[in-house]
């Protein structure tokens, strides 16, 4: 199933304040209008946008120079400002598809909104055919699970991830208001406040058709369970979501878009949390979402579909994406790994 995942997203509402802006939010390029297919120069304005915030954070990180040692950053600073310096978008006339066909990606998804927005995307394209196939079966809520603020990152990081263990435990162990849960896929996200830095969950999760859905707020069942397991947060929000269509998509979004969230932090605070959270799983699945979930080295181009395709080469340019040569046209035949 194809998902035009780089649609605009429009998250339900949740207990979250201050909402971190959309791709299309993150920063001023001059846009260049193309003759193309549709959709093809919003596209390029949200790959601007999130690649003029790779530029400046390259080169915040060429700027670290720490005392009596070499700037370790130097190669990931290289590593972002190459990326997606160039791509390839690739229109399928036959099914009207627009996609990413080629690029170099840098794959460092918690530094560069382009390839949060890449990786996302693949990640929305995956849940939604589970989704769909578990519908039959299943009901889905979109799940929020917050704790207080702190100063630590990383205390509040794990004060979250065993919190959550511990009610994902209980529910394995027949009791709780997780007993009835028959999977579910959630991002560890952050903000920050003068109040210091603020973790929280957004999930998808799956009971059995029929099960009662989770109620929030103080006093409720899903409130006292996570009161009872964090000792100091009650603050919750549950919301039914549809087995398919615009909800779903919203729904998975708003999981799966947790990295894209961090380029609404300052340069300094997103290279904190970068060095403090790089290799751990902001992203996990359990039950019958599990195993879903890319690897860090997984391309972040599009999959290519069969048939024909016109390409159009770009390249990052201080006044956004350029074309660059005339658009040409190839075969794409996925059976034999061959192109013309």
């Amino acid at each position: 199933m194809y998902v035009d995942q780089w649609g605009e997203i429009h998250p339900p509402p949740d207990p979250e304040k201050g909402k971190p802006p959309n791709p299309s939010q993150l920063g001023g390029t001059e846009e260049t209008e193309v003759l193309g297919p549709t959709g093809m120069n919003q596209r390029l304005k949200r790959y601007g946008t999130g690649k003029a915030r790779n530029r400046e954070m390259a080169a915040f990180l060429a700027q670290q120079e720490p005392e009596r040692s070499r700037n370790p950053y130097k190669r990931l600073s290289h590593d972002l400002y190459e990326c997606c310096s160039w791509l390839a978008l690739h229109h399928y006339p036959a099914a009207d598809k627009l996609i990413v066909g080629r690029a170099t990606t840098c794959k460092k998804h918690l530094l560069c909104p382009l390839c949060a927005l890449f990786r996302g995307g693949k990640m929305v394209a995956r849940y939604v055919e589970r989704c769909a196939h578990l519908a039959p079966e299943h009901d889905f809520q979109l799940v929020t699970l917050t704790v207080k603020n702190g100063p630590d990152l990383f205390e509040r990081y794990l004060h979250l991830k065993h919190s959550f263990k511990t009610l994902r435990t209980r529910g394995r162990d027949g009791y709780g208001v997780w007993a009835n849960v028959s999977g579910a896929v959630w991002s560890t996200e952050f903000t920050h406040s003068a109040h210091g830095w603020h973790p929280h969950l957004h999930m998808v999760v799956a009971t059995p058709k029929g099960t009662p859905p989770f109620r929030y707020g103080q006093g409720s069942p899903l409130s006292d369970a996570w009161l009872a397991v964090t000792g100091d947060s009650y603050i919750v929000h549950a919301s039914p979501i549809g087995a398919n269509g615009q909800p779903l998509l919203d729904g998975l979004s708003e999981v799966m878009k947790y990295a894209l969230k961090f380029a609404d932090l300052p340069l300094d605070q997103n290279l904190h949390a970068y060095n403090t959270l790089k290799g751990r799983r902001l992203l996990q699945a359990s039950g019958c979402f599990f195993g879903l979930v890319l690897p860090d080295d997984a391309e972040l181009t599009d999959d290519p579909l069969d048939g024909p395709f016109i390409e159009y080469l770009f390249n990052y340019t201080s006044r956004g994406y350029r074309m660059a040569g005339v658009p040409s046209t190839h075969t794409q035949r996925r059976t034999h790994g061959t192109q013309s």
